[in-house]
């Protein structure tokens, strides 16, 4: 949960961060792993519930998983 984002491209841009740094090969003991990640992205409503923004979020996290590894989707 990240607060105080004026608009939707300071969101994106915040989110492309976090995917670049998180994903990549890392090495652990003897293995290299490949890790990933994919976000969705929802801003909260006016008078939603934060039930209702956590479902939103939920959806907008499966859509960027559907899409491809490493993505980002706008809920």
């Amino acid at each position: 949960v990240f607060t105080g984002l004026r608009d939707e491209a300071e969101g994106q841009a915040l989110l492309q961060q976090v995917i670049a740094t998180l994903g990549g090969l890392f090495e652990c003991g003897c293995h290299m792993l490949r890790v990933s990640a994919s976000v969705g992205l929802v801003f909260h409503r006016v008078g939603a519930s934060d039930a209702d923004l956590l479902v939103r979020a939920d959806q907008a996290m499966f859509a960027a998983k559907r899409t491809r590894r490493g993505s980002l989707s706008l809920g």
